[in-house]
């Protein structure tokens, strides 16, 4: 257990169950088959290839078989974890899930992403005071780039839940800014420029500039998962509002509240969240 996952922990404050660490056990414990016969597998291909390379070729089919195993089962891994907060909308199960994997990290460069992950899915579960405590531990585990660029995407989405325009605006220069000076991969790149186009549609709403923010939401690739499908329903719900249009905002909320599960989106709908 890290000092990362302590503190992570002491703010989240999420149960960990018995079941759920065995649960991560035998994944792991699978995974770890996996890449133990393929080691074997590798050491017997280069003895085969020392001694009878005419008996190699079958032993290289079998490795690229169990390879292939491990990576189907690593994606369905992941898949099952991540659909808990898309396809069911239920960052509560996802965070209790995650943190047990977390529990778990003896090291990781990838601290950041942990914390940003954690983080956005106490924002949907509409946790924004321990979001804002999590945004303390960037400076202190993460203070590169990437750690800078992942709370200040972080920043953004809870200055926007918050309605504060003058942080949302600086956040959202300072994240162009370090676009452009930091060399960063396709992932974190579409990211920045999301939660950009992001921080721009709050403005659009705050300035009570709906039919520009309906064109903008109409120009946007439909939902993948229920969690996006969610999302965009309840920001045409608040635009329709925002328009007098009360017939489509009852259809907007409809789906909100089918699908939205334990998001803030579906809870403040019920008036359930602050």
């Amino acid at each position: 257990m890290t000092k990362q996952y302590e503190d992570i922990q002491a703010i989240v404050k999420m149960e960990i169950t018995e079941e759920d660490r065995k649960s991560v056990r035998n994944k792991v414990r699978l995974s770890l088959v996996i890449l133990v016969i393929m080691l074997i597998l590798v050491v017997v291909m280069l003895a085969l290839w020392v001694t009878d390379s005419s008996r190699v070729w079958p032993v290289i089919v079998l490795t690229y078989f169990m390879l292939a195993i491990y990576y189907i089962v690593k994606h369905k891994i992941q898949s099952k974890l991540w659909s808990k907060l898309t396809v069911d909308c239920r960052p509560d199960l996802f965070l209790q899930s995650y943190l047990t994997i977390l529990e778990r990290t003896k090291k990781s460069r990838y601290w950041e992403m942990h914390l940003y992950t954690v983080g956005n899915a106490l924002l949907f579960a509409g946790r924004k005071e321990d979001t804002k405590a999590l945004l303390d531990l960037f400076s202190k585990y993460c203070p590169d780039s990437r750690g800078r660029m992942c709370f200040t995407i972080l920043a953004i989405s809870v200055a926007g839940m918050e309605q504060n325009r003058e942080c949302l605006a600086m956040h959202a220069k300072n994240l162009e800014q370090l676009l452009m000076q930091s060399k960063t991969n396709a992932r974190f790149k579409a990211l920045a420029q999301e939660t950009i186009k992001s921080a721009k549609k709050w403005e659009l709403e705050f300035s009570g500039r709906f039919e520009e923010l309906q064109d903008l939401i109409a120009q946007e690739r439909p939902p993948v998962g229920n969690l996006q499908l969610v999302k965009r329903n309840y920001n045409l719900y608040k635009i329709a509002i925002g328009l007098g249009k009360m017939e489509e905002a009852s259809e907007y909320k409809k789906v909100v509240l089918e699908k939205g599960g334990t998001t803030f989106y579906k809870l403040e709908l019920i008036g359930g969240n602050d």
